[in-house]
């Protein structure tokens, strides 16, 4: 087709499909690296899921949904009674500027 076609933009067409097709083998070997790599991450999430299980196990956490956290809200503390805040102290007056004495 390309030596036949006479239309300048379809020979350049078909010159990028020759070539794109040619570098589609390293293409293929890109998508079977990245599906190694997602299922590795998959074993290492469930590997730490499981972790935190036992972490909340021993220490009597809380489980929300799959046992892992709360809702994602933070939850108030407690105060403990006679404890008060300090108050900030006050503020100075400002400075007052020197006045000019008028003629």
């Amino acid at each position: 087709m390309i030596e036949r076609e006479l239309d300048g933009r379809l020979r350049r067409r078909g010159k990028e499909v020759i070539r794109d097709l040619e570098n589609a083998t390293p293409a293929a070997e890109d998508v079977r690296r990245m599906r190694d790599e997602l299922g590795e991450l998959r074993q290492l999430t469930t590997a730490l899921r499981e972790r935190l299980d036992l972490l909340e196990a021993r220490t009597g956490g809380t489980g929300g949904p799959r046992g892992h956290g709360t809702s994602g809200k933070a939850t108030p503390t407690a105060r403990t009674p006679g404890k008060a805040k300090a108050k900030p102290k006050a503020k100075p007056a400002p400075a007052k500027k020197p006045t000019r004495s008028r003629r």
